[in-house]
């Protein structure tokens, strides 16, 4: 079970617990499966000479996704990973390039919230010189969480594989 939760403001407390309460009780009865999940798309790029992987992300209608650098302190940024970035010889992000999110007051909890919606792309510069042949297939991991305008999703991550030429090429 995903577990929802909603963001107080100091003087929504009584309203907010009921709130709380309330979206507890009817996240009991979604399903994990029915919860919205961004689709990705990896293609190999390159980016000023340099290999890259651009990460499409396309939002279900009504959701967004906290941006990556959130100006809520108690938001979870979306991040970016390469599968098996322990290991010494996999391909390393060397920058991750992400869009300008929209940024908004959202009365319903009381905070002024940056975040991404519809289709956006995020680009990885890769470290090195790399065969761009060898970046196919390579695992992208967005760690994320959604929201709507009144509640967020616990924070979730989807992966894809990189499968062909990108946009910017």
């Amino acid at each position: 079970m995903s577990m929802i939760y909603f963001k107080l403001s100091p003087q929504k407390t009584n309203t907010g617990i009921f709130i709380l309460i309330t979206l507890a009780v009817l996240a009991s009865f979604v399903n994990a499966q029915d919860l919205p999940k961004p689709d990705l798309i990896a293609r190999v790029s390159q980016y000023q000479g340099m290999p890259a992987i651009e990460l499409e992300v396309r939002l279900g209608e009504g959701w967004h996704m906290t941006s990556h650098q959130p100006k809520d302190e108690f938001a979870f940024g979306a991040e970016v990973e390469l599968a098996n970035s322990s290991d010494p010889k996999a391909l390393k992000i060397r920058q991750s390039i992400w869009p300008e999110p929209t940024v908004k007051f959202i009365e319903s909890i009381g905070i002024e919230s940056s975040f991404y919606e519809g289709t956006f792309v995020v680009i990885l510069v890769l470290n090195g010189l790399v065969d761009l042949n060898n970046i196919r297939g390579q695992e992208v991991i967005l760690h994320y969480q959604s929201c709507t305008q009144s509640l967020c999703l616990s924070p979730d991550n989807i992966s894809t594989l990189v499968v062909e030429k990108g946009l910017l090429d």
